[in-house]
């Protein structure tokens, strides 16, 4: 079949304009415009309330048109059916709630979906405002809709939102969402993010078990330097560096200052002496590690000085 093309115009029901009683509530002898009115026990029983010997008023024809166009006009005008405790939705049946969409998840009566957080019966609101403007601080970020859609009433499973960052972040961060609450800003796994990683554009989705944003791709960073490092985007940072010309003699400390300072906590730290003789044998072990560097200790087998170059790696978040 061919489509239908629109009505160009405000559609109305049938029998909109009849004037005075032309037009009757189904089965009774008043007029209304109401759909609550209208759809009653008689418009429930149909042409049963017709005597066997009487016929159909004129009236009555009238009501029954205008009811059912009533009905299509509302659904014309909204597009979807606003949300109702009464009716009974089944699974994959679309809602209109306070101009936000919602998906039926399972055949339910009654389940308001602004208030099913948990996505039990009803799937996360399909046109809530993904863009958001923001009007807090460094590392406490507060968002408002950037557009006309409307807030949503409370924090859902999966939603997913879209702002740009006013300063970019320093450190652990936190979100309020259209005053709903101070969430933590979390990457992958739980890790804070990292210097950088809000700025400028950046999405946010929130994960309901863990009651906090989560950070799905900070921007990566990496320095190539040879003193450089690496910031992936689950938050792990691997760093590097080279040092020359070390006279080491016994055991001796070499401190190094890592190329930035891990905001969270050290895993690991390694270093390889570079050396032109093959007689010597120096052992490299690691002592008094901090998040901004640590100090290497170079065990030589002799007490005779020797000028070595290495190179040293950290890793951490």
């Amino acid at each position: 079949m061919a489509k239908i093309n629109r009505y160009t115009g405000d559609l109305k029901a049938f029998a909109s304009n009849s004037t005075g009683t032309n037009r009757t509530v189904f089965g009774d002898v008043t007029q209304s415009d109401t759909l609550d009115d209208n759809v009653n026990a008689d418009y429930f029983l149909g042409w049963e309330i017709v005597g066997v010997n009487d016929k159909p008023d004129k009236e009555d024809f009238n009501g029954l048109g205008f009811t059912l166009g009533q009905i299509h006009a509302y659904i014309h005008q909204m597009g979807v059916p606003e949300w109702d405790s009464l009716q009974e939705y089944p699974a994959t049946a679309i809602t209109n709630r306070n101009g936000a969409f919602y998906i039926s998840q399972q055949i339910h009566t009654g389940q308001d979906p602004e208030l099913d957080t948990t996505n039990t019966y009803w799937s996360s609101p399909l046109d809530m405002s993904e863009f958001y403007a923001d009007s807090g601080a460094s590392n406490t970020y507060v968002l408002a809709p950037a557009d006309d859609k409307p807030a949503p009433n409370s924090y859902k499973n999966g939603h997913t939102l879209s702002f740009i960052a006013a300063n970019a972040n320093t450190g652990a961060s936190t979100v309020n969402v259209a005053g709903l609450g101070v969430k933590n800003i979390k990457l992958s796994g739980g890790a804070d993010p990292a210097a950088g990683d809000i700025d400028g554009r950046t999405e946010l989705v929130f994960d309901l078990s863990n009651d906090w944003f989560e950070l799905p791709s900070p921007k990566g960073e990496v320095d190539h330097s040879a003193n450089g490092y690496e910031i992936l985007p689950n938050g792990t940072i691997n760093q590097w560096g080279y040092v020359s010309g070390v006279s080491v003699s016994g055991d001796t400390i070499i401190p190094v200052v890592f190329p930035i300072a891990f905001p969270n906590s050290v895993l690991d730290v390694s270093w390889t002496p570079i050396s032109t003789s093959t007689t010597d044998n120096i052992g490299a072990y690691v002592n008094s590690v901090t998040l901004t560097g640590a100090d290497l200790i170079a065990d030589k087998d002799s007490v005779s000085a020797k000028t070595i170059n290495l190179y040293f790696r950290a890793k951490g978040y």
